[in-house]
């Protein structure tokens, strides 16, 4: 059964939206860009803002609320932070993919005691997400490839959020080097927070997991609600029980304002590989 969390009314008042359909989104453009094979686009619309791909509008990169700077948006997002309920504390933390800096203006304003490292391969990526989307100007990215990065890592951290795709592709599912780096940076209590937006087929699906399950054995799937996209969470450690979780859903939820406890409902735990 769940329990009743207290709530100061005026905290309710505090809190962000539920973010719209996706497929609904219309608004003005506020700034184009094409390097190449990469166009993004900024569109605008009341207190939102969202980032789509200039060639794919259909494909909402990130999403942003103007009053809720620091509140991730898109419940993918909200999904993948449910690895906070597993690592309340983590000490370093690794994000794959800034995106807009949804993890980072989470993190930075609601665990300052966690250091946070951001690896980007597209700068452009980093002058929109500073210029429209509040990533802080001196907040420093690492412009470099997911796998270059990890390949030369000899750093361990306790939570690696990855989410690396371009609305049609994640090479990384299917790259076996990639999961084993994850794997070895990631510290013995860590847990990985991975977007499978990129694996489309069965097969897929199953040979990531028979992967990334050789060196991180716990493991849970969330189909995260009004979201296409599917989670991992994998950890080399057994996980919390569902009371356990309960109760830091509860404290996360005080604590900034996150509200994933409708996101455990959507976690199916994997048996522990023979």
């Amino acid at each position: 059964m769940r329990r009743e969390l207290s709530i100061n009314p005026a905290q309710l008042m505090l809190s962000p939206p539920e973010a719209p359909p996706l497929s609904s989104l219309e608004g003005r453009l506020l700034y184009r860009a094409d390097k190449g094979a990469l166009q993004l686009e900024v569109h605008e619309s009341g207190p939102w803002r969202w980032l789509s791909l200039g060639d794919r509008p259909d494909i909402v990169q990130a999403l942003f609320h103007r009053q809720h700077p620091h509140h991730p948006m898109m419940p993918y997002c909200l999904g993948m932070l449910t690895a906070l309920l597993f690592q309340p504390q983590p000490r370093q933390a690794l994000n794959l993919g800034l995106g807009c800096g949804a993890f980072e203006r989470y993190l930075l304003r609601h665990h300052p005691q966690t250091t946070l490292t951001s690896v980007e391969m597209q700068g452009a990526v980093v002058e929109i997400a500073r210029r429209y989307f509040d990533l802080p100007a001196d907040y420093p990215v690492v412009i470099d490839d997911a796998a270059n990065y990890l390949k030369y890592c000899h750093q361990s951290y306790d939570l690696i959020l990855c989410d690396l795709h371009d609305g049609s592709h994640q090479p990384a599912v299917r790259d076996k080097p990639f999961l084993s780096d994850i794997g070895r940076c990631l510290s013995s209590t860590g847990i990985l927070s991975m977007n499978l937006f990129g694996a489309k087929h069965s097969y897929e699906l199953v040979a990531l997991l028979q992967w990334v399950r050789r060196q991180l054995p716990h493991t849970v799937l969330l189909k995260p609600p009004r979201s296409h996209n599917l989670v991992l969470l994998a950890s080399p450690q057994p996980l919390p029980d569902m009371p356990a979780l309960q109760r830091r859903a509860d404290a996360l939820q005080q604590h900034s304002g996150l509200a994933l406890h409708d996101y455990l409902d959507c976690w199916q735990a994997l048996p522990f590989p023979p």
